[in-house]
């Protein structure tokens, strides 16, 4: 059995660890097995990877403490001879697990691209692009979730070789098939019978633009007073979320709902999903709202045009006016939710148990 040191795990909930563990839970774990480098705290899933037979190690970060982190990365891959170190990334900041890697000996240190700009200030962004113009002699495989993405971390050079490679976002698109009896069940439980349900779902942060997505809404809510917007998910901009929703007199019509581990039951219960993000490396929520039969609205010219596998995504400016985004969204609210949208995804290569297929045969090269 092979294995492999995954990298780039937080302990929040967001897409890359979705992404990850989508991959993780449908590989032959008989012939490939994942354990995972994190810093400081353990990752989201963690009791799930441990029952997958992943084992995972917390190490100090290495803005905490430099020397430590690499003293324990270089460690950790004395012990175990991993086939491949597969960094996955936001930004190019740090690159230290590939470097550590390359050092040891490690046959295939593959940096994958989960972003296509930078959001964490002038430290990261200088960092990320001193990064860009070496990580070819460090790494030996260069993936993306999106062109996009990868036109943000790679050189052209690497854009243009074979050892470039998009790797799809794929989810359990079947799990998201639309079900009319987990809608009605939903819905009763959560007490949005008879109203037009809006769902947003990401990391409470500025790239989300969800104090945007709550000005949609209130122009949305004059319109229809009978409406609920529902926010999944948790971050440093709650305190500012929940101060704007008293300020427009929506906290009522309002949930923030946290960290949920019910995502693909909450889209049943919803009517239309809005993703105003100020950027994305893909934006795997839309593929899975998608494949829940969901209208889908997102930033036009910001959310790469792979997120579009299926006629429901409808893309609008950023620069055109809440009350456009709301009247759009009203529009497309009537018609429904369609129940075939599932083969549209697949079609489009988002299926996990096709594509957990072609990322296993990737690492056992």
């Amino acid at each position: 059995m092979e294995k492999v040191l995954v990298f780039g795990m937080t302990s929040g909930y967001g897409g890359v660890e979705s992404f990850i563990m989508n991959y993780y839970r449908h590989i032959d774990r008989t012939q490939l097995q994942f354990d995972f480098l994190v810093y400081n705290r353990e990752p989201a899933y963690a009791d799930e990877i441990r029952k997958l037979g992943g084992r995972i190690f917390v190490i100090p970060g290495r803005k905490k403490n430099p020397f430590a982190c690499k003293k324990n990365i270089m460690r950790i891959l004395s012990q175990t001879p991993y086939c491949a170190v597969w960094s996955n990334l936001c930004y190019m900041s740090d690159i230290i697990a590939l470097q550590c890697a390359k050092r040891i000996g490690v046959p295939r240190r593959i940096i994958h691209a989960h972003n296509s700009v930078n959001m964490s200030g002038k430290i990261n962004g200088w960092l990320h692009n001193r990064n860009r113009t070496r990580i070819f002699r460090i790494a030996t495989d260069f993936w993306a979730c999106s062109k996009a993405a990868g036109e943000y971390f790679y050189p052209v050079s690497i854009l243009e070789s074979d050892r470039f490679q998009v790797i799809p976002n794929a989810i359990e698109v079947d799990r998201y098939a639309f079900n009319k009896e987990i809608r009605v069940q939903k819905r009763q439980e959560m007490g949005l019978q008879g109203q037009l349900v809006v769902g947003n779902v990401g990391r409470l942060h500025f790239q989300k633009n969800q104090k945007f997505l709550l000005d949609i809404f209130a122009q949305l809510h004059k319109r229809r007073p009978n409406s609920t917007l529902l926010i999944a998910g948790e971050g440093e901009l709650r305190p500012e979320l929940e101060q704007k929703i008293e300020e427009l007199q929506l906290k009522d019509s309002v949930r923030l709902l946290g960290n949920r581990s019910d995502i693909a039951e909450l889209m049943q219960a919803m009517d239309v999903f809005v993703l105003p993000s100020l950027f994305e490396g893909l934006g795997i929520v839309l593929i899975e709202a998608q494949a829940a039969g969901l209208p889908c609205f997102a930033s036009a010219d910001v959310i790469p045009v792979e997120a579009k596998v299926s006629f429901l995504l409808h893309f609008i400016s950023l620069k055109e006016k809440p009350a456009v985004w709301a009247d759009n969204i009203l529009h497309a609210s009537v018609s429904g939710r369609v129940e075939t949208a599932t083969e549209e995804v697949k079609q489009k290569g988002y299926d996990i148990r096709q594509m957990a297929s072609r990322l296993q045969k990737e690492f056992l090269i």
